[in-house]
């Protein structure tokens, strides 16, 4: 979450890893994880970032830096 940042940055506080898979024939894998990005970002409580399945980041809500 965005509050208080003391200690380590923000990929040493990632509470959570959330794998999104549809299963809906209307909907893409891809249409589902776009969504639930946007939403979560939309609520401004918690650092994101989304990665390619070979782990290659391909969007973030804050600076990831040169560190990868």
């Amino acid at each position: 979450m965005v509050a208080d940042p003391e200690g380590g940055g923000p990929l040493d506080r990632a509470p959570a890893h959330v794998v999104p898979v549809s299963r809906s024939a209307d909907v893409e894998t891809w249409q589902l994880a776009e969504r639930l990005y946007d939403g979560l970002d939309a609520l401004g409580r918690y650092l994101l970032i989304a990665l390619e399945d070979e782990g290659m980041p391909v969007a973030s809500n804050f600076d990831v830096g040169d560190d990868w």
